[in-house]
Order: structure tokens, then sequence, then C-alpha cells
């Protein structure tokens, strides 16, 4: 129970200079008090800066539900057997008294310690809203809730701090900012969020930054989301663990000095995570189990040393990790020593850079068909354990939770060093763990095979193309089976032959299927077929005469096949109008023979099942395309079947449309 101090009001203050630990006392503030009072609930103090001018060792202050318009300097504090607490009741917030001074909600003094605020709110203006001095030690700060001031809490030189489930929102300058020698600092549970300057990444409005004179700091379960400049900006060595730093105006996390970053989450910044090294004694930097994704420029950018540091290296080591986006996943500069294994990395477009790295000799890059093929670890010696795939998640709303089917499931190292995940869910929760910042309670004995088809492409209507599965892998190192197959409106065409035709224009899909023997996986592409560029709507076509066709029959013979080869022509002879010529559709009609002497369509690509009525033409060239005939005695001793050419662009105008169509003739005996 806590025992209230009651006491006559002429006496107070013998009564606060001898009292002992055992005598500890609560006292009261409310903004119907009087600083003359005793500072019981009945009589609370009016002031919190009269309250904690009474405080001593072992105390307690409670702040009542109101506003107080105060800046409060503590210089009482208590000791390691009594510690102060200063507790502040929901609906008790306080606000700058002037805005455009210099003042904090707490203004902790040098020398004291072992203090504990407990549920302060504090907005209206103030400079460093909770300000921790030189020489303040051993001070816990809980459930605090700063808004709408310049900066939330600064630790200046102070040792022995904790901060837990605080949030920090709304500033014009930095969250938090722990500097000026601060040590043994542990913020756990807080968030960081919406403090801006208005000056992106030229200002001074961080979620969570750590000077570079700082040492052994924690921080561990935070978030950061929507600040100006940096979400979590590590000027000096920092561990930082199961940390989610989203929607920032420049990184997700900043490194400057080594440290340690487990179950890191960073998404949607410009950059998830940038690293440089200030100092040769710190130079190392361990990332573990993060989730770097839908950052804006690069998941993990690694920059060269700031100068003065020396002509050697500092060293990153990426392990287990997911490196996912629309750009470079993974860029390092020279001077950094990378270890790079059991990552997983995606970019869309499996043929762009995906891992850029720079060093004395030149820049090398690298697409994710090579990490997959095998020529990024040939040529680097990195990428051990790693695959360029899809990570599949099943939300982003979800600390960028894996699906079921996802490659990253029991595929990491099993060497992990990292016993939890994002959520302080054990590892591994399946065979092995997870790659990324969450485990999944999935357990994977056969990973799906990752089909690569290639990037979504545009292609010349009419002009063979070819695809590669160059990029197709297994997490499992098992042998691949692959089949491909080209959908379009009318056919679908399956087989191992990548290569391809689409003769009109239009969009379609290319499916690559591939099989492990035991689980099959297809992966789809578009292509887009656009019409063959030209810079005139005015393209000639012609069908070539030909001699008649004679057909013989043999006794009780009715009918005969004969295969009619037909050439047309692009009549324009200028590359450079239309460079790769133009489109040609050949029709083929019985005319004056009887119903079905044609069969099917014109067919101007063998190499493809079903018949292909249009061609690409060359300028000034021919191509020739068959029409299968199935020839009747009812044809009489002679009959005229038509041939038609069509130029196939929009609005074209024939230059001479007496050359469009002629006619055949079949003559038959017997």
């Amino acid at each position: 129970m806590v025992r209230r101090f009651v006491v006559v009001v002429g006496v107070l203050a013998l009564s606060i200079a001898s009292r002992s630990p055992l005598l500890a006392a609560t006292f009261y503030v409310s903004p119907s008090g009087s600083d003359s009072a005793s500072g019981t609930i009945e009589t609370p103090f009016r002031s919190v800066q009269h309250g904690a001018s009474v405080l001593s060792p072992g105390d307690t202050l409670v702040i009542l539900p109101g506003t107080y318009a105060e800046a409060v300097v503590l210089s009482r504090g208590g000791t390691p057997q009594a510690p102060v607490l200063i507790s502040a009741e929901p609906g008790a917030e306080l606000v700058s008294p002037d805005p455009s001074a210099s003042l904090s909600a707490f203004d902790v003094r040098g020398d004291v310690g072992h203090v504990s605020f407990h549920g302060i709110q504090a907005s209206g203006g103030y400079h460093e809203t909770l300000f921790l001095r030189p020489g303040s030690h051993d001070i816990r700060i809980e459930d605090c809730r700063i808004t709408g001031n310049r900066a939330g809490l600064w630790i200046a030189g102070a040792e022995r701090v904790v901060v837990e489930r605080c949030v920090f929102s709304g500033n014009s300058a930095h969250g938090v900012r722990i500097y000026q020698g601060s040590r043994e600092v542990t913020i756990r549970a807080s968030q960081a969020d919406r403090n801006d300057d208005g000056r992106g990444c030229a200002g001074d409005a961080d979620g969570f930054v750590v000077a570079a004179d700082t040492d052994a700091i924690l921080i561990e379960d935070c978030r950061a989301f929507a600040n100006g400049e940096d979400g979590f900006d590590f000027q000096g060595p920092v561990i930082v663990r199961r940390s989610v730093s989203t929607a920032n105006g420049c990184s997700g996390f900043k490194f400057f000095r080594g440290g340690r970053g487990e179950n890191l989450i960073s998404a949607q910044n410009r950059v998830g995570v940038s690293v440089t090294a200030a100092d040769p004694e710190l130079s190392t930097l361990t990332l573990e189990h993060g989730t770097f994704a839908d950052n804006s420029q690069q998941q993990v950018l690694l920059y060269s040393p700031l100068p003065g540091f020396g002509p050697g290296s500092y060293r990153v080591s990426l392990r287990n990790s997911i490196l996912v986006g629309t750009g470079k996943v993974l860029e390092a500069e020279a001077g950094v020593s990378l270890e790079e294994s059991f990552n997983l990395m995606f970019r869309p477009d499996s043929t762009e850079a995906l891992v850029v790295l720079q060093d004395r000799s030149g820049r090398r890059q690298f697409s994710g068909q090579d990490v997959n093929a095998g020529p990024y670890r040939a040529a680097t010696g990195l990428g051990f354990g790693t695959y360029a795939m899809d990570p599949s998640f099943e939300s982003s709303e979800d600390l960028y939770q894996l699906s079921a089917d996802s490659p990253a499931v029991d595929s990491a190292d099993t060497q992990s060093e990292v016993p939890d995940d994002a959520r302080q869910q054990r590892r591994p929760l399946g065979q092995r763990p997870d790659r990324g910042a969450t485990e999944s309670a999935f357990t994977v004995w056969n990973h799906a095979p990752w089909p690569d088809p290639g990037p979504t492409r545009e292609v010349v209507a009419g002009q063979w193309f070819r695809v590669s599965p160059y990029g197709s892998a297994d997490v499992d190192g098992d042998p691949l089976s692959l089949r491909w197959t080209f959908e379009a409106p009318d056919r679908t065409v399956t087989g191992a032959n990548p290569g391809h035709l689409f003769p009109l224009p239009g969009t379609y899909r290319i499916v690559l299927t591939a099989s492990d023997g035991s689980l099959t996986t297809s992966r789809a592409v578009e292509v887009r077929a656009v019409l063959p560029p030209s810079t005139h709507t005015a393209h000639e076509s012609a069908v070539l005469p030909r001699e008649p066709l004679s057909v013989r029959f043999r006794g009780s013979q009715t009918a005969s096949k004969r295969v009619l080869r037909v050439r047309v022509r692009n009549g324009d002879p200028s590359v450079v109008e239309e460079p790769f010529g133009h489109l040609v559709r050949l029709l083929a009609m019985d005319g004056t023979c009887p119903a079905g002497t044609v069969v099917g369509e014109a067919d101007f690509e063998s190499r493809l099942p079903g018949a292909q009525n249009v061609a690409l033409v060359a300028p000034g060239r021919t191509r020739a395309a068959r029409v299968e005939l199935s020839v009747s005695r009812l044809a009489g001793s002679s009959c005229l079947l038509l041939l038609r050419v069509e130029t196939v662009h929009p609005g074209n105008t024939e230059p001479d449309p007496t050359n469009n169509e002629t006619w055949v003739e079949i003559r038959t005996r017997g």
C-alpha cells in the first residue's frame, strides 16, 4: 500500500529534510491545488515544479489529470535503494509556457540519478522536451508521449538510462537524440514517427539518432516511420534488434561505426540500410535476419569509408536476410569488405542489375539470373546459399510475414546465431530458420522450383524472338526439367523450343514450367507485340501471279491433295521508312472452285504448329506461304482460286491496289 505524507504546512520543510527511505511518501499535484498545501491527495500541490522540489529518496510524485503550463527543473533524485518516481495519470499533460524559449518539460540536471518517469505527456513547443543533462544517471522513462515539440528526448552525457513504451511524434527535430558521451542507454518498445523539419535529407529530423561519442547503446523492439530524415541514424556503435523503420524520407537504418542489427525491417524508405565507416577500430557491422523491402532506391547501400578512415576496408556481414525491390538491392562501393551468404534477393526484372560491387579495379554488376546461374559467386566468392527469387510475402502489413510457399521458409543457414524473430518468436519453428526478420510456423521439406521466364518485354509482331530459362533455380539444389508455353487467344504452343513469334500486335503470355521431379511451378511473363515501326501509312503489298496448277486424277480417285506455294511481296524498298518491313496477311479462297478446295489458312511459318497467315516481310523482299488444297473432280476441267493480300497496319492506304489479288487456275485431267 502506498503511504500518503500528511503534515502541517509549517513543519513540511523540516520533515522532508529528516525523513528516511523507510518513510517514503507520495505527493500529488493538481491544477486545482496550491503550492502552500500539504501535497496529499486531498490537498495537492498546484505545480509540478513545486512537487519535484520537495522529493526525497524513495518518494513518489503523482501528477493528476489536467494541463500544466510548466518547464520543470529536476535537481533532486533518489538512491539505488530508494529511487524517486514521477508518475502522470492519464489526462495529465505538460505544455510549454513559452514555445519561443528554450524550455524543457523536464530538465534533469547533472548528478541527478535514480529517477523514474511514468506516463509523462508533453506538447506545445518545448525545445528539448525531456532533457537528461551530462552527469545524470540511472534514469528510467516509461509510457511517455511527447508530441508537437521541437525535440522529443535528449540524452546528453547521461549514463544508465532505460526508455520503454514511449512515443515521440510530430516534433520538428529528432524524436530521440543520444549524444555527448552518453553510455549504457537502452530503448525498448518505443516509437518515433512524423518528426519532420521540412528539410528532407538535409535536415535534422531523425526518429532515433545516436551520436558518435556514445557507448553501449541498445535499441530493441522500436519503430520509426514517416520521419523527415532517417528512421534510425547510428553515428556511434549500436546493437539494434527487432526494430522496424518504414516510410522515412531518407534511410531506414544508417550505420557509421559498426554494430549489430538483428531482425530489422526497413521498408518503403528512400534507402533501406545505408552504411559507411568513420572509425577503423569500430569497423565491423553484422546484419542478420533482416527484411529490406520496397525502398525506392537501394535496399542495402554500403558507401566507401569516410575521409580519414585510412587505407583499409571496413567489414559488413550480411546473412539470412531478404532484399527485394524494383531497383538494385545491394550496392557496395570501394573500401568495403563484404561477407554475403544465405540471402534471398529479388528484383522483378531478373536481367537488370541486382548486385553492384565496386572496388579499385572497377565496377561489376550482376543480375538476378547471374546470382542463380552461378557467375556472381564464381566472380566474387560471395553468395553461398544466396538466391534471386521472389520471397512471396503473405502481407507487408504484418511485418512482411512469409507465405507458406516462400523460398525463404526453412532455408536460412542452420548456423544462425539469432534465437528469435521480429515478433520475439523463437527460431526455428520449422526444421531450420527462415530467412528474413519474421519466422513462420510453416515447415517445408522440399521447396518448389523457381522458373525464370525473363522480364516483361516488347517485341515486333511477326519477328522471331528467343527466351531463356537462364535464371531458373531450386533452393534445394535439385535438377530441373523445363517446358515453355506461348499463349495466344487462338492457340497455345507448348514445348522445349525457346523460339517463337506472335504474328499480330497484342499482349500475350509466355509461361515457363519447372519441375524438380516432385513439385512443379509455373511463372508467366507478358509479351507485348507491337506493329513494326514505320514513318508512313502507305504500305505496298502484292501477291505474285503464279502458273496454273495441273491435277490428274487416277482411276476412281475423287480428290487429290496438293500444296500451293504462294509468294507475297513488300513493295516498299526503303529500310529507313520501315526498318523491319510491314505485316502482310494472305487470304486464300475457293473462288470458282468447289467449297473446301482450300483447306485451312495460308501458312507462312512451318516451324510453328497451326497455320500463320500473317508474315513480316522486309522492304523489297518476298515471303512464301503454303496453301493446302483438296482438289475435287467436281471442279470440272478447271476452276479459279482467289488469292488476296492485305497490309496489317491501321489506316493503311494501298499505293497500288491492283496487285492485291490474283487468280490461280486449277486444271484437272482424268
